[in-house]
């Protein structure tokens, strides 16, 4: 078994190696790169000069300049060889909690999905926040099933919790760990008592990774919150995105229902557009970056508090264009709708100024498109992820639990997402690792059990003829 292993790792990381080797030494760039950028030539020249984001990827963007290095190419490369590497980590997971087959499976489709390149080739954060909450959330099911086997070391849960607080260093998105750790606890532990106390020994170490990034925000700007443009967030789902105007009753609402104003009606979440006009107009009347956001948070609430069912709806509506994404169309008679065309045409949306775009080399493109047939058979087995909520009740004990455990991580982040920042689909690829591999052993089991009933109704069959 050692050697099916062994030559499993190594097969995935020479198709991630031969999907990426093309690709080295491109890298994308959008706006939210820029303001990246922006705070990483300050780190070293007087101090950050907000908090709006998590510190970590400036301030990587920012090691790399210290050094002569590029920031924007050395982040992409660095990605890249991660981007190598973390198959086989997929691989050794799925081998661990469920089957050989579903291992390689998901390992190959980490390596060689062109969805991954959507992230991975743009120097943001998303990539990197994803294989840190990935590590994170492997951790935190390795300590529910030992707790579970009754092992419940405290050095594993203070790895849980400094997991998920460099996560959330990366990007603010991983403090949805104070709402998954505890739940996920409580399934290994089968009481709230154990654990509580594993989940403050959990919460602990994620304090204490977060604590010298909030007191530096207290001292510096009076705010120890780890980000402070969770009200600009708001603003671009519940207003923006959702294209819920706001109120004209306050002097806020008029200036911000003035920009907003300015989109088309006629083009769909054109308003979406409208969020950063509202912030500079915030800004322009003397307002510090901190109040505008503050300004643009209150406006949100009031509109989600006026309409509520309206907020909902679009969040239904966002959670279905995230599971439109991982549909790669690929028994239709379009090409215009596969990952591939999905990928090129968020590349070029993102970034106009991309030259030539990824996939005309062979080495990338055979790969590409063997990963788009498993994600279409993964899509259309689960009935498009459905089945996969069923994956915890089914199996060993130690698939169950595991299961159990990444759904619940993965379903808390894709919540969240949807519920406070607008529609990108980056944020649901970013969490490709846990679905590939959740999807993977769904149709597994499905398999499993299916085989089981035949041979259950064999013998039943059987003395039926004979009969």
């Amino acid at each position: 078994m050692g050697t099916i292993k062994s030559a499993a790792l190594a097969a995935v990381t020479l198709v991630a190696l031969a999907v990426r080797a093309p690709l080295l030494g491109t890298a994308y760039v959008s706006g939210d790169t820029e303001q990246y950028l922006g705070v990483a030539e300050g780190i070293f020249h007087g101090g950050f000069i907000d908090h709006a984001r998590a510190p970590g990827y400036a301030t990587l963007l920012a090691l790399f300049e210290l050094v002569g290095i590029d920031p924007v190419h050395g982040v992409v490369v660095l990605q890249n060889l991660i981007g190598i590497l973390l198959p086989a980590f997929v691989v050794l997971v799925g081998w661990r909690y469920f089957t050989p087959v579903v291992a390689v499976t998901a390992g190959f489709l980490t390596a060689a999905s062109p969805l991954a390149i959507a992230v991975e080739q743009f120097a943001l954060s998303d990539y990197l926040f994803g294989v840190a909450f990935f590590v994170a959330v492997v951790l935190l099911t390795e300590a529910v099933v030992r707790i579970r086997a009754g092992n419940g070391d405290w050095e594993l849960l203070a790895a849980v919790g400094l997991a998920f607080g460099l996560a959330t260093l990366i990007r603010a998105n991983g403090l949805i760990a104070v709402a998954v750790i505890p739940l996920a606890l409580l399934l290994g532990a089968r009481g709230w008592r154990p654990a509580l106390r594993s989940s403050a020994i959990a919460l602990a170490a994620m304090a204490v990774v977060l604590a010298p990034w909030c007191l530096h925000n207290l001292i510096r700007f009076g705010d120890p919150n780890v980000s402070s443009e969770g009200g600009l967030a708001l603003y671009a789902r519940g207003v923006s995105w959702a294209e819920m105007p706001p109120s004209p009753e306050t002097h806020e609402g008029r200036v911000a229902l003035g920009v907003y104003n300015t989109a088309d009606p006629e083009i769909p979440h054109a308003t979406a557009g409208t969020t950063p006009g509202v912030y500079n107009a915030f800004v322009a009347e003397g307002r510090t970056p901190e109040e505008a956001y503050a300004a643009m948070g209150a406006l949100a609430r009031e509109v989600i508090r006026d309409d509520p069912g309206a907020y909902l709806d679009d969040t239904v509506e966002g959670l279905g264009l995230y599971r439109e994404v991982l549909d790669p169309h690929t028994f239709t008679s379009n090409p215009n709708h596969d990952q591939i065309f999905k990928t090129r045409g968020y590349i070029r949306g993102q970034d106009p100024g991309a030259g030539e775009i990824a996939g005309d080399s062979g080495l990338t493109r055979v790969p590409w498109h063997l990963a788009q047939f498993l994600s279409k058979l993964l899509f259309v087995l689960t009935i498009g992820g459905l089945l996969i909520l069923l994956l915890p009740f089914f199996g060993s004990e130690r698939s169950r639990l595991a299961s159990a455990t990444m759904l619940l991580a993965g379903l808390v982040a894709i919540l969240g997402v949807a519920l406070t920042a607008r529609w990108e689909q980056r944020y649901v690829i970013s969490l490709l690792p846990i679905i590939w591999i959740l999807a993977t052993a769904t149709v597994a089991q499905l398999v499993t059990e299916l085989a089981a009933l035949a041979r259950r109704l064999a013998p039943a069959r059987a003395q039926g003829e004979a009969a």
